[in-house]
């Protein structure tokens, strides 16, 4: 079963930003697996997860809760659980996976296949196609920040190696061209508000790990560093400069002419329109079928631009819950990044020597609370699956690699790819 998970695993990562809807196929078939799994041994309790996944447990069924309370109190249409179904599922392939956990391997491979997708996709859109934007089969948005992401997980997988003393430097420059590829992908979609993570995860990861290499790595990395960020200077120079230029104008234009037509005039009126509503209905938050009547009211009294209409979420996932669900829905909004960022660092400081699983679940929940600052992006499908699962894929490999998975059915043994 082992080789079932892990190859599903595998397409998690590969196919993420390569295929249409490709990060749903992975979870799609480990939920499957879990559910056939539990009736053929005619056992639910197989579909809970366990004490030692608390703090992620919590998140993701306060995250559900929340969203089920905007249902019943506000009348929202059953759509409103889609996304925050998402978790539960994630829960249930949570359980599945302590008995069967993903081989690392495999897991990493995947994932560097999809930043080198996401390169490379990059690449044709913007230099062959002539598109002023990446964006694969979804909105440049989401399409750059998962490759930002996919390219920062592959960054894990060189530690991952050295954990491990897998001395293949074949694997090795695999992994650190998945890097380079996942940035460029990410630089290539134009979508500024993720790039604050390229600057933000590195510095955790290479904190994390500067005193485990020798000098003469440092300089050899510090010297790949120099190379690829000139190449990916080369390559995006342009593009990343045109959207600097155009966030600058764009807020100096909010900040003089109060002009929100803009894509940073809109955010920030959006901003101010959803702190507003969630200020007047701390409790229980407007609802979304309300939201739409409340932002009418602050345009008549002149207190926001008719801009924010143009827009059915607050471009920040923050915001957009508090306004929707109050202080409930920002508090299950934080603590579905927090626990489980508590969660990986308690394995970080406790497993020293197997840490590398556990610094990529780190980032990336570093990554999606910078990704959430600019854009609803749990609001996306993309958003909700690849969050969810990641940090399901990650924690149990790590379990697997410290040995902490369930005993009678789970191995410590390594599955290459």
């Amino acid at each position: 079963m082992r080789y079932v998970t892990s190859f599903l695993a595998f397409t998690f990562g590969a196919f993420a930003l390569s295929l249409n809807s490709g990060y749903s196929w992975g979870p799609a078939g480990l939920l499957i697996c879990a559910i056939i799994s539990a009736l053929w041994q005619r056992s639910p309790r197989l579909l809970i997860p366990g004490k030692d996944d608390a703090w992620i447990t919590a998140a993701f069924l306060l995250f559900f809760m929340v969203a089920l309370a905007e249902v019943a109190l506000h009348g929202s249409g059953s759509s409103e659980l889609d996304k925050p179904s998402r978790f539960l599922f994630a829960l249930v392939v949570l359980a599945f996976l302590n008995r069967y956990p993903p081989s690392p391997a495999w897991l990493w491979v995947g994932i560097a296949l999809g930043a080198t997708g996401g390169g490379l996709i990059g690449v044709y859109h913007v230099f062959v196609q002539g598109m002023p934007r990446a964006g694969g089969s979804m909105n440049p948005i989401q399409f750059g920040n998962l490759s930002i992401l996919l390219g920062l997980l592959s960054m894990c997988a060189i530690f991952w190696q050295k954990e491990n003393r897998t001395k293949n430097g074949l694997l090795t420059a695999f992994f650190g061209l998945s890097v380079i590829l996942g940035i460029l992908g990410a630089l290539l979609s134009g979508s500024r508000g993720g790039w604050l993570a390229l600057l933000v995860v590195p510095i955790v990861l290479i904190g994390g790990y500067i005193r485990q290499f020798r000098k003469k790595s440092m300089i050899a990395g510090l010297v790949a560093l120099t190379v690829a960020v000139s190449t990916l200077v080369g390559l995006a120079g342009d593009i990343v400069e045109q959207r600097i230029d155009n966030a600058a104008a764009e807020f100096e234009a909010y900040q003089t002419h109060n002009d929100a037509s803009s894509s940073v005039g809109v955010r920030l009126e959006l901003w101010k329109s959803a702190w507003l509503l969630g200020s007047s209905k701390p409790l229980l938050g407007w609802g979304t079928n309300g939201i739409t009547e409340g932002k009418q009211q602050l345009i008549e009294a002149g207190k926001v631009k008719a801009d924010v209409l143009r827009f059915s979420h607050a471009h920040n996932d923050y915001l957009d819950l508090f306004q929707k669900r109050g202080v409930p829905g920002l508090a299950s909004m934080l603590a579905l990044y927090l626990l489980p960022m508590v969660a990986f660092i308690r394995e970080i400081r406790h497993q020293p020597d197997q840490r590398s699983m556990a610094f990529a679940g780190l980032a990336t929940v570093i990554c999606y609370a910078i990704f959430s600052l600019t854009q609803a992006f749990l609001e996306h499908n993309s958003g909700a699956m690849v969050y969810a699962f990641s940090i399901v894929l990650l924690w149990t490999a790590h379990k697997s690699a410290v040995g902490t998975n369930e005993p009678s059915l789970s191995s410590k043994r390594s599955i290459r790819p």
